[in-house]
Parts: structure tokens; C-alpha cells; sequence
């Protein structure tokens, strides 16, 4: 539903799925897909931070969702946040996962080029 513009929908769809399995991952995903192509950056940054212990858990998107949180953060000039996010969850434990490496890099890479210092993360 995202994907076709029916934001409104995918919003609704995504929030009732958080409601029956709080820990849905995929849900959590497709609510902050909503509000990334709303703009809607501090909405984004509420909803990733709402409950991350249940969309954490046992989940093979969390770095995903946790780099969703990050690109929150970067649309709104908070760069050290983005850092801090990169140095814990994104990439603190130095995920072999291709979509975890993947989507470090790509946050550096944001980072790169809005000017900012990574420091020696790229090594």
C-alpha cells in the first residue's frame, strides 16, 4: 500500500499489526516507510522509539529498522545521533549480514556526503 501512495491505509494496516504482534518488524518497517515518504521525520523518530525492545528482539530487520531510525535523524541535521546509532545498533556488533553491512554503508555513505566527519568508520 505504501509503495502505491495509499499512505493512509498502510499507516492504519501497519499500526494494527503493532497492536495483535507488537513484534512484527515487518509492520514496524512499513509504519516508518509511511512517515519517510511523508516527510514526517519527528513522527518517525516517536514511532521507532516507542517500543524498540519489542521490534528488536530476535528480529532480522533490526539494524534495518534501526538505520529507518538513523535516516530520521539525518533528514533533520542531527548528525551526532546518526553516529551514535551507527556506533551502537547499526554497526556496534560488526554484522557479517550483507543488508546489515549494506545498510551501514549506506549510512556513511549519507553521511559522507552532507560533509560530515565519519572518522575512521569506513575501516
Amino acid at each position: 500500500l505504501e509503495e502505491m501512495g495509499d499512505y493512509a491505509r498502510a499507516e492504519g494496516f501497519g499500526r494494527t499489526a503493532i497492536e495483535i504482534e507488537p513484534r512484527d518488524g515487518w509492520a514496524q518497517h512499513a509504519v516508518a516507510h509511511v512517515m519517510e515518504m511523508q516527510s514526517r521525520q519527528k513522527d518517525g523518530i516517536a514511532w521507532m522509539r516507542a517500543n524498540p525492545d519489542a521490534w528488536t528482539k530476535d528480529s532480522f530487520l533490526k539494524v534495518h529498522n534501526w538505520w529507518h531510525l538513523a535516516l530520521f535523524h539525518y533528514d533533520l541535521g542531527e548528525t551526532e545521533e546518526v553516529l551514535a546509532l551507527y556506533d551502537g545498533p547499526i554497526y556496534g556488533t560488526r554484522s557479517t549480514l550483507a543488508l546489515n553491512m549494506v545498510d551501514a554503508s549506506a549510512i556513511l555513505w549519507r553521511l559522507h556526503l552532507g560533509g560530515v566527519d565519519v572518522g575512521d568508520r569506513w575501516t
